[in-house]
């Protein structure tokens, strides 16, 4: 029997399963005959072995599903005591061979829409067949990025752009303080792609668009600027300070990351060891003063959503500098701040720019536009 037919005689098999521990089984060979596909380089059986251990778990998370919706499959909690009129015989996960990671995964690819299901496939196929490595069979994380993704496109369709910068100069408007967060164009090194790469989340550039952003036209006679760094490329921070004008000084603030949770400390990614703090360098222009010599530089705050960086840094630098106050490539309003970027509402801009307030939802303090 030739490798196609035997992966058509696999999904024909698979389709006629009713029973979660025989589609179990489909799944553990297909996985195990893939891990074996990608040691010898067969491409092809690599990509079959994938698509049926994906077709598998969708098939595994709809059993599933059907089994918690007709009542067969215990959900959790302690077991009803059965009696002799009413016996309680609910299968458990565990009857079944498979744990509760693997069953909530399996329903919410069960869950996925034929149509997005079939895309997925589609792109899990192509990327082996690109040679990108060890390709992830997270579906659900797939899906994930291209909801973040089609998101951000909603958002930087109504976007700032470097005309409402123009507007500010022609109004004469200038700056005491300017905090920019540079979307630095990283490339994940590996085979795998971007993956981990911060385009993957927004957009990012290269040096030049940014040294185009007229900054040295809004800053003030006597202006500090404090950029987000990365100790991968230092030498590209220079450039755009000393394009600026300004001269870098000191590091203004160490942002030492704890997990989202709030527990334990961030482990980030880095091509030698696994990186941790982030740097907000501090640069000059003319002899800005500083107003308190409380400012501490340790922040001490959790990762958030990729890139975010922690929010008490915009007060922290209203206290030890002068304004007004303006924030480059910001990706949320901030009172007391003009704020620009793709992320940003054009409204939204015109309305920081002509001093007006912010208003916040009561419950979650979050901006409401």
């Amino acid at each position: 029997m030739t490798q196609l037919a035997l992966y058509e005689t696999a999904r024909a098999a698979l389709a006629e399963c009713r029973r979660v521990d025989e589609v179990k089984e489909i799944r553990d060979k297909a996985e195990a005959v893939r891990a074996y596909a990608r040691m010898a380089r067969d491409v092809q059986l690599e990509m079959d072995a994938a698509e049926l251990r994906l077709r598998a778990e969708r098939r595994m998370g709809i059993l599933v599903a059907s089994m918690k919706a007709t009542g067969e499959l215990h959900v959790g909690g302690r077991p009803k005591t059965g009696t002799d009129e009413e016996p309680v015989s609910k299968v458990k996960l565990d009857d079944l061979g498979i744990d509760k990671k693997l069953s909530a995964r399996s329903q919410k690819v069960g869950g996925i829409a034929e149509q997005a299901f079939e895309a997925m496939v589609a792109r899990t196929r192509q990327r082996i067949a690109d040679g990108a490595g060890k390709v992830s069979l997270d579906v659900i994380n797939d899906l994930k990025k291209a909801d973040a993704k089609a998101a951000h496109a909603a958002r930087v369709h109504q976007g700032c752009d470097v005309d409402d910068l123009a507007t500010l100069i022609a109004e004469g408007r200038k700056f005491g303080a300017i905090l920019i967060d540079p979307p630095w164009k990283f490339a994940a090194r590996g085979a795998g792609g971007d993956g981990r790469s911060a385009g993957e989340h927004y957009t990012t550039s290269g040096l030049d668009p940014i040294k185009a952003l007229p900054l040295a036209d809004l800053a003030a006679d006597n202006c500090v600027m404090f950029m987000w760094m990365v100790d991968w490329c230092p030498k590209w921070a220079f450039e755009l300070i000393e394009h600026w004008g300004f001269d870098h000084k000191t590091t203004a603030f160490t942002w030492a990351k704890e997990n989202a949770s709030g527990e334990g400390w961030h482990m980030g990614q880095g091509y030698w060891t696994r990186s941790n703090p982030e740097d907000c360098w501090l640069a000059t222009r003319g002899h800005p003063q500083r107003m308190n010599a409380d400012v501490r530089q340790l922040i001490v705050a959790p990762v958030m959503e990729h890139s975010r960086k922690p929010d008490e840094i915009h007060d922290r630098i209203m206290r030890l500098v002068e304004g007004p106050y303006l924030e480059i490539y910001a990706r949320r309003p901030r009172d007391g701040w003009v704020t620009w970027g793709n992320e940003i509402s054009r409204e939204q801009f015109a309305r920081d720019a002509a001093g007006q307030p912010i208003t916040h939802d009561e419950k979650t303090g979050e901006v409401v536009e």
